[in-house]
Parts: C-alpha cells; sequence; structure tokens
C-alpha cells in the first residue's frame, strides 16, 4: 500500500493489518535521498502478524520544491534501494515546477483534469 499525502501513524497500520490481511507491503515511509535504504519488518502491537516496509527515496512534487533542484539529474540511490514516486498527472503535464501545475488547476476550476 502507499498512503497519500504521507499519512501514517501506528493506529492506521494497526488497523491496515487487521482489516486489509491480503496488504503485506507498505511504501509510505518517505526517507530522501537517504543513503542504503532496507526494507524493514514492522510488527503489528497487538498479533503476530508483521508488514514489510519499504522506504522510498525520492518524490517529485518533493523535489520540485527544493532550491536549485534540476530534472536532468535525478539522483541515484547509490547501492540501497530505489524507490522513485512520480505523480502521473506531472509526467502528463510535462511540467517543470509545481506552481505550474497549481496556476493550471486554479485556471480549471472545477473542471476535471
Amino acid at each position: 500500500m502507499r498512503t497519500h499525502s504521507f499519512i501514517q501513524s501506528t493506529p492506521l497500520l494497526c488497523s491496515v493489518m487487521d482489516h486489509l490481511p491480503n496488504i503485506m507491503v507498505d511504501v509510505s515511509l518517505f526517507l530522501p535521498l537517504h543513503p542504503r535504504l532496507r526494507p524493514t519488518l514492522w510488527h503489528h502491537i497487538k498479533s503476530d502478524r508483521a508488514i514489510v516496509r519499504l522506504p522510498y527515496f525520492w518524490e517529485d512534487d518533493v523535489a520540485a520544491c527544493w532550491p536549485d533542484w534540476c530534472w536532468s539529474r535525478i539522483p541515484e540511490a547509490g547501492d540501497g534501494l530505489a524507490i522513485y514516486d512520480f505523480h502521473p498527472i506531472f509526467v502528463a503535464l510535462n511540467v517543470a515546477s509545481r506552481s505550474v501545475y497549481e496556476t493550471l488547476k486554479q485556471r480549471l476550476g472545477t473542471t476535471p483534469m
């Protein structure tokens, strides 16, 4: 699973594990540019169940806010996990900054993209 907007908590993970037994992996932990990322096993606090957590390394909308960000040199993860999070709307619109997306979104109002 992958939560939206970095939403995560112990009660949320426990609830997912209690009610959605087919979910075995969580990719909601963002550790930007952290070296040597590895999978980790997270154990439920009240049962024997565990879920694999895969931290991810890079996210397009976060990187777009970094000072001096350059889209032509996306960082490599080195010897750790290399999980990159791309928002399909940014790729489809081919925008270079979040502000371009926000302007378009405001102009369209309630019209679906």
